[in-house]
Order: structure tokens, then sequence, then C-alpha cells
């Protein structure tokens, strides 16, 4: 689902309703696309990319712990962390150093069966979520992850490096 960058602004196109009107898939789609686009843009161009709030990021024990808070993505999009998160923290590997990365993903949810029998079973909602992974390297520019944190192996254990800037918004 990436958006197009910036510099490639559009004009958007949102539902005129009147009486009478018949009401499609299409139409409600193109509704909710209108506002969505719209909120993105908003968040990229007025507030930036980064972190929102929140979001700190400490080591426990072989876990690293993320909690709660916001930030905005390359594309405009929210990433909101609602609860304390935690990820298991291997060994060193080859590796030195880890990236923490939030990622905006979309989950299908409350699945039911359509009225058509050839639709089978749809779901009838989108759930906004956000991904926290470690990575080797951080996001590269055309690649809407955020990286919050960098975590190096230093004293035999994984430890916050202090010197890493995130992103903030505006």
């Amino acid at each position: 689902m990436p958006q197009p960058p910036v510099s490639d602004l559009h004009e958007l196109v949102r539902v005129r309703y009147f009486a009478g009107q018949t009401l499609t898939e299409a139409d409600l789609t193109a509704e909710q696309d209108y506002h969505r686009h719209r909120a993105r843009r908003h968040n990229r161009l007025l507030h930036g990319v980064g972190v929102v709030d929140g979001l700190g990021v400490r080591t426990s024990g072989n876990a690293v712990v993320v909690s709660p808070g916001m930030a905005i993505d390359a594309l405009g999009e929210e990433c909101v962390v609602a609860a304390e998160c935690r990820l298991v923290l291997g060994a060193r590997g080859a590796s030195t150093s880890q990236f923490l990365v939030l990622r905006f993903q979309e989950v299908l949810s409350v699945p039911v069966v359509a009225a058509s029998a050839e639709s089978g079973v749809q779901f009838s909602r989108v759930v906004e979520q956000c991904s926290v992974s470690l990575e080797p390297l951080a996001p590269l520019k055309q690649d809407p992850g955020l990286a919050i944190a960098r975590l190096l192996w230093r004293a035999n254990k994984w430890r916050v490096d202090s010197r890493f800037r995130r992103l903030r918004v505006k």
C-alpha cells in the first residue's frame, strides 16, 4: 500500500451525495480513501516523520521493551503502539548492532460469510496496527519503516545506543 512521495501530490476527489443516490461499495470505499489520503497528507506535510509521543526503549534481561506511544511514518500513517511491547533479543551472531523499526500494517478482521456464494468468507473490518521488529539495517529512504532505536552489543549484552537520534515530528 505504498503512497506517492510528497513531490507527487495530486488532487483529492470526494464523493458528492444527493437524495435518491444508490451507494455502491466503490462509493463507500472512495469516501474512506478520501479521508485517509487527506489525513496522511496532513500528517506528512504539516507534522513530518518521527515519534510524536512515548515509544521509550529499554533493554530488560534478554529482551528489548518499547513503551506505548505514537509515531508518523514516511507515508503519513500513524503507527500506534497501544501496550508495552517486548521482543526477545537473540545472541549477537555476526551483527554488533540492530535497529528497532516500526511499520504500519493493516490486518483483516471479523470474518463474515458473503451474500454471494462465490465470494465465500469476507472480512468486514480492517485493524490498523504497528509492527515492531529488530532489523540489521536502518530502513532505506523508499521504505516507510521508522527506526526508533539502535541496539549495540557491548560487554556481552545488548544496550540501547544513547547516541542514536531518532526522528521526531516538528
